[in-house]
């Protein structure tokens, strides 16, 4: 394989990921996901079957749970859009599990790209967060990376 090498001086996205991580499994209970996301202060979870990774929730798809889904809109329109139900939909999201509520399209990076790269991909995809997995592994979960990471990197370097 074609291989880039890239100037010693420009930032690797494993110089700035975060390596200890909380991760949940398919069987993690909303409950429990949601006091991670709050009490960790993060904004997504992987979801991982040891330290492959299958999944990803962030704090957006669980609160897109509680608006109505596509067929209750059509079946209902009055009563679907009524903004003083939703948060009702509470107790009904209650019993999910990650599984059910994961997605399972991930966008992620690998430690030897540059920062810039793995910013792009989060800005383009408006995402705050990205799984950082192993080169030629199958989605094994490393680490991750934020826009805060990048830019807290990017503002060390300004002011040194």
């Amino acid at each position: 394989l074609f291989k880039l090498e890239l100037p010693s001086n420009v930032m690797r996205v494993k110089e700035v990921m975060k390596t200890k991580i909380s991760t949940i499994t398919p069987s993690t209970s909303l409950r429990e996901i949601w006091n991670l996301i709050f009490k960790k202060h993060i904004h997504s979870l992987p979801v991982c079957i040891g330290k492959k990774m299958v999944g990803i929730i962030s704090d957006k798809d669980i609160l897109s749970k509680l608006y109505p889904s596509y067929e209750e809109v059509i079946s209902d329109f009055v009563h679907a859009r009524r903004f003083e139900d939703m948060e009702d939909r509470l107790g009904e999201l209650s019993g999910l599990t990650a599984k059910e509520i994961m997605t399972t399209t991930i966008y992620l990076t690998y430690p030897e790209r540059p920062i810039m790269n793995a910013l792009s991909k989060m800005l383009l995809r408006n995402i705050r967060q990205m799984p950082v997995v192993e080169e030629n592994q199958e989605n094994i979960l490393i680490g991750m990376i934020s826009r805060s990471d990048v830019f807290r990197a990017l503002y060390k370097k300004v002011v040194k």
